[in-house]
């Protein structure tokens, strides 16, 4: 018996999360319900991705925009519209739920607050999951944030790969 799942998901990973990470978690779900569609991708600055740019009179860093959860809530409004503009994710006929994974949440509920009243997703948006998530940050975690800052400044601008070999030990 053929299984029909109408329903589909947009993920927002962890920030030390990838799409190839992720993609993995949803690849049973999609091989059992067809027709269910999900959409990861990556952060500005991951794999496959350019962020911050340099200015190339002078391979300098440039000072803008800031990377934070309303910056990558505004990427992810603007991939949704190009998705569904081109027919690849078509969200008059695709409801979703957005699951935000740990910092993925935080950026669902910028999504949510910035574009959240559109009518797209008024039509669209079916509810939000949270995976391990958190809307603020305690101690503990905000420590782990200021660690690997500091940690990431000092690798070489050539090697994006160590920063994420690094986290996940």
């Amino acid at each position: 018996k053929s299984r029909k799942m109408q329903m589909s998901f947009i993920i927002c990973h962890d920030i030390f999360d990838t799409l190839d990470m992720t993609k993995l978690l949803f690849q049973s779900i999609v091989k059992k319900y067809p027709g269910c569609l999900v959409l990861i991708f990556n952060y500005p600055g991951q794999a496959g991705t350019t962020f911050p740019l340099l200015h190339k009179s002078s391979n300098k860093l440039s000072t803008s925009p800031t990377l934070n959860n309303d910056f990558i809530a505004k990427c992810l409004n603007e991939l949704l519209l190009h998705v569904h503009h081109s027919g690849e994710f078509h969200l008059g006929s695709h409801p979703f739920y957005l699951i935000g994974m740990g910092n993925g949440f935080a950026i669902s509920l910028s999504f949510i607050d910035l574009y959240g009243n559109l009518t797209i997703y008024e039509k669209s948006l079916r509810g939000l999951v949270s995976v391990n998530g958190y809307a603020s940050m305690d101690p503990q975690l905000s420590a782990i944030y200021h660690s690997s800052l500091s940690m990431f400044q000092s690798l070489p601008p050539d090697r994006p790969d160590l920063s994420m070999s690094w986290f996940t030990r």
